[in-house]
């Protein structure tokens, strides 16, 4: 073997540990110190749009959300979710790095422009979820306009067990009841051999879905997985941040009904959904939804 071959396979070697080391360190940063302070961090100044008027049901509840520590639980392209200690409850903190970019970094004005669409889109969502579908979605307690009222600091535990104390009157986010996820209830379910029960949850999910159509709402996010699932036996949207009702996305409810079916049919069970007798839909808690639209 010449030397320059060896001296060729030597290099090819040390370029594949480099790249393989390098690799490594981003999956390591993406997968467990993705989060920190700074990310949940804007310099937003008040927005009258972003602000409910609706009144606060159950002032008890939020005092309890928050006077717990939180423990991370996922991040979605949006937000960071953090389970609280009692398992109630989810905060989620939106990704301010994500949602919209640093000032050092150079845009054009149309990209700016996007970016603060997207913004409005995602807060304005919140909002009209909270006040026209708390039920649906299981929202709690929205904060998406810095305030000097909370006058608490939130303890959140990241993946690696390391703790952050966060400001909560300057932070923008949401509280919602903490839900099972729709396969997950399927799924343990299936393995107590309750066919039935969860036929009854598939069903009341399709029509708490028809109710949202039925009052104008759009989900621009058509995945069933990690957007749906049941807070006992009611059941809920968890991923409400692209919902509109400004935009009509076509065959939306006969997807997310196939994707159900699907799942359903690989394990004989058929479900129905058919409307009542009186043309309305009955959702989580046997409330009818008949004649309800905005």
């Amino acid at each position: 073997m010449s030397k320059t071959r060896l001296v060729s396979k030597k290099a090819l070697f040390g370029l594949l540990i480099f790249f393989s080391i390098f690799a490594f360190f981003r999956n390591f940063t993406y997968l467990f110190v993705d989060f920190s302070v700074n990310k949940i961090q804007s310099d937003f100044s008040f927005h009258a749009e972003w602000e409910s008027h609706v009144p606060l049901e159950n002032p008890q509840e939020v005092e309890r959300a928050l006077n717990q520590p939180y423990r991370y639980l996922a991040t979605g392209a949006q937000s960071y979710a953090f389970s609280s200690r009692d398992g109630k409850y989810v905060i989620k903190f939106f990704r301010m790095k994500h949602l919209f970019p640093p000032k050092w970094k150079k845009y054009s004005l149309e990209r700016l422009a996007e970016y603060e669409k997207n913004l409005a889109s995602v807060f304005s969502a919140y909002k009209q979820a909270y006040e026209e579908l708390k039920e649906e979605t299981g929202l709690v307690f929205i904060h998406l306009n810095k305030t000097q009222v909370l006058n608490k600091r939130l303890i959140v535990v990241d993946r690696l067990g390391g703790r952050y104390e966060v400001d909560l009157d300057q932070t923008e986010f949401i509280i919602q009841k903490k839900a099972e996820l729709v396969f997950d209830r399927f799924k343990r379910l299936y393995k107590e051999g309750k066919q039935e029960e969860i036929k009854s949850l598939a069903e009341s999910l399709l029509k708490m879905i028809r109710f949202r159509l039925e009052k104008g709402f759009s989900d621009l996010d058509l995945a069933v997985s990690h957007n749906y699932g049941f807070i006992g036996s009611q059941p809920i949207q968890i991923d409400v941040g692209r919902i509109t009702k400004t935009k009509r996305r076509e065959g939306e409810y006969e997807r997310i009904s196939e994707r159900l079916r699907s799942w359903l049919k690989q394990r004989k069970i058929l479900i129905s959904d058919n409307p009542t007798e009186d043309g309305g839909f009955f959702g989580p808690s046997g409330i009818s939804y008949n004649n309800q639209t905005s």
